[in-house]
């Protein structure tokens, strides 16, 4: 966990490192926005155990809690189990840097949309953040199933029932990001998991996250995790054989 301290320190985060006994923060004013929990070594009813005692504490002081991340061993036959046990993501061990601080900004850039917190101040007092808010509902409720189809703004915007400036100035305000960057981040999210976790060839992986050519692909897989989908498995891999050692 000193590792993954040290990483998002770099990366401007402020960190707390706690055990699973000490869930209050030092500083009572500050409130998390993900949790990073080491689960390797745990039982699933272990895990559970710690997942129910944050949600008795921070749910009562907060009124909601943070989204948990899991750190679980690469090689982990089980990783569907915490999903399963409401963990909102996991984070591979041995730690990858750009695969660590994208699956971070993901989770707690949702977790503000969930609870309304809107990047854009403005944004967030003005009368049409409700209508506005259904409309990224809506457009994520379509997109997060289509993955792999090839989709434009057009189309989008005909089947959403409203216009590109609309749907833009949405996402905008609560990711940051035009609907197409949010769009390109799951598919390279979940690229980045079949790389891991399956054999499938890097062309058959981008046609199944929508990309028909696989050097597009690689470029945005780079522009995120910063090294090629190739190197991002060797990587993966690589890690799996040390540990073996």
């Amino acid at each position: 966990m000193s590792t993954i301290r040290e990483q998002l320190i770099k990366e401007k985060y402020q960190v707390e490192l706690r055990s699973s006994i000490q869930l209050k923060p030092v500083n009572p004013e500050l409130v998390p926005h993900t949790i990073i929990l080491d689960t390797l070594g745990l039982s699933t009813k272990s895990i559970k155990r710690v997942l129910d005692q944050l949600t008795t504490h921070l749910g009562h002081s907060q009124n909601t809690t943070p989204p948990v991340l899991a750190v679980v061993n690469i090689e982990s036959k089980d990783k569907q189990q915490i999903f399963n046990l409401g963990i909102k993501d996991y984070i591979s061990f041995p730690i990858i840097k750009e695969e660590l601080v994208y699956r971070v900004n993901q989770v707690i850039n949702c977790f503000n949309y969930s609870k309304g917190d809107f990047l854009n101040p403005i944004y967030e007092k003005s009368s049409s953040a409700g209508s506005e808010h259904i409309l990224v509902e809506k457009t994520m409720e379509y997109l997060t199933p289509r993955l792999n189809d090839e989709i434009t703004l057009d189309t989008l915007t005909r089947k959403i029932g409203t216009n590109r400036n609309k749907l833009n100035q949405a996402f905008k305000a609560c990711f940051g990001l035009t609907v197409f960057a949010w769009l390109r981040d799951q598919r390279m999210h979940k690229a980045a998991e079949l790389l891991e976790n399956t054999e499938l060839t890097i062309t058959q992986i981008s046609e199944q996250v929508g990309y028909p050519d696989s050097n597009n692909f690689s470029s945005s897989f780079k522009r995120i995790f910063q090294i090629s989908p190739l190197q991002y498995r060797q990587s993966k891999h690589r890690t799996v054989h040390e540990s073996k050692k």
